[in-house]
């Protein structure tokens, strides 16, 4: 073989070798990208199903249902939390969730955090945050007992997610 047909077919080998690795890193971003969307379709169904839960809650450990209550009657803002006697059987919440049938009151959630594994993508993490906030402010915490409780879910996957928040406004 001649030396010029000898660069020209390790030259066609170069190319075939470069348009082989584009391909293959177009294939594995694709597949990035694809984790990453159902990552975010995971953390916005894991969101749902955390709020729903939180709903089925009574808004304070202090509150009746039966008649009108003073703001002042309910949890301190420093006491938001879960009580003593609702202790989580595992920490983070996993598997079957314990905070179900423990936690009985929204502001239990304050500080929570919970690990999910789903069918196809492991290691999502979810957070809450629970504090008191006004009708005229609803973004930051509020230093007195209040009607109102800003419930904040956060949740992130290590390798496809970064966190993402999701929030809404509990009333007595």
């Amino acid at each position: 073989m001649h030396l010029g047909q000898t660069m020209l077919a390790l030259g066609a080998l170069v190319l075939l070798s470069i348009s082989v690795l584009n391909t293959n890193r177009m294939i594995v971003d694709s597949d990035q990208e694809t984790y990453q969307a159902e990552a975010l379709d995971y953390a916005v169904s894991l969101s749902k199903s955390l709020f729903g839960e939180i709903a089925t809650k009574k808004f304070d450990a202090n509150a009746t249902d039966t008649t009108y209550q003073s703001e002042s009657q309910f949890t301190l803002p420093s006491g938001l939390g879960p009580a003593s006697g609702e202790v989580l059987a595992t920490w983070p919440d996993s598997a079957y969730f314990s905070s179900i049938p423990t936690y009985n009151d929204v502001d239990d959630y304050n500080a929570y955090e919970r690990m999910v594994n789903t069918a196809r993508i492991k290691g999502f993490k979810v957070t809450a945050q629970v504090y008191y906030v006004t009708d005229s402010n609803t973004d930051d915490p509020a230093a007195v007992q209040t009607y109102f409780k800003k419930v904040i879910v956060s949740v992130e996957q290590p390798i496809y997610l970064k966190k993402v928040s999701f929030s809404t406004i509990v009333s007595y």
